[in-house]
């Protein structure tokens, strides 16, 4: 099939997704069916659209295939990661190149969030869980909050391994203990652990191992309809013990 054959069933979502998150020479497109990831590479995306940074994933976010033109961009740390991937990234390795692309705008990612908040909201449902989420994302909601533009409750999980989370959490738990006799004032944290807030961190999200659709799940026996594999976990007792220390 040609690129166009390819990503025309998903093409509206594409067009869609563009139009709330792309900026200048990017598209962000979440919730490709692995049907549409399976057709696609690098080669595919470049030639549907020469020069464009495109990022596709799965609704699980646990894969994505990206084009050359995104991966060239990746800072040099990023290069071991997808060298010999062809754009397509299975599930580690989407998250770690996921880590390392900035934002979409906050004037792009602002309205996107609060149509979705108001969306939910007006559904009935009082309260959200973002699940691995990155310390700039949690500040822009802190920022609505402020703002007061935010209605409602955001109860935030961090992504563990994420950049600066562990000095963060390292922060959030120095704060928690007595002041000392000869310590100086504390600078109050931006987020505050008590129910005042419509933005709470309440946690962190470590990935152990992959998805079943993705055939990385770890099991204790190989897959029934791919016997080669029986997934994998991605991190054993002692990484799972310092995280968490």
């Amino acid at each position: 099939a040609s690129p166009s054959e390819s990503l025309r069933p998903d093409s509206a979502k594409l067009l869609r997704a563009d139009e709330l998150i792309g900026t200048q020479g990017w598209l962000w497109a979440v919730g490709a069916s692995n049907q549409l990831l399976a057709k696609l590479d690098a080669d595919k995306l470049d030639a549907f659209k020469p020069g464009l940074r495109v990022w596709i994933s799965a609704a699980d976010g646990h894969a994505a295939v990206v084009s050359s033109a995104l991966l060239e961009t990746l800072p040099r740390v990023g290069f071991p990661l997808v060298k010999g991937t062809h754009g397509q990234l299975e599930a580690v390795t989407a998250r770690a190149v996921w880590r390392l692309l900035p934002m979409p705008s906050t004037a792009r990612a602002r309205p996107l969030i609060l149509a979705a908040l108001k969306g939910l909201a007006e559904k009935g449902v009082a309260t959200v869980h973002t699940m691995g989420a990155s310390l700039p994302f949690v500040a822009l909601l802190a920022q609505l909050e402020r703002s007061g533009r935010l209605q409602t409750r955001v109860l935030v999980y961090l992504d563990a391994e994420a950049p600066m989370v562990d000095r963060y959490i390292a922060e959030r738990v120095a704060r928690r203990q007595p002041r000392k006799p000869n310590e100086p004032p504390r600078t109050p944290t931006p987020l505050v652990d008590d129910e005042t807030h419509k933005v709470k961190v309440v946690g962190i999200k470590l990935w152990l191992d992959g998805t079943l659709g993705a055939r990385t799940a770890a099991l204790s026996s190989p897959y029934a309809d791919a016997p080669g594999t029986k997934g994998r976990l991605l991190a054993d007792g002692d990484r799972i013990a310092g995280l968490l220390a």
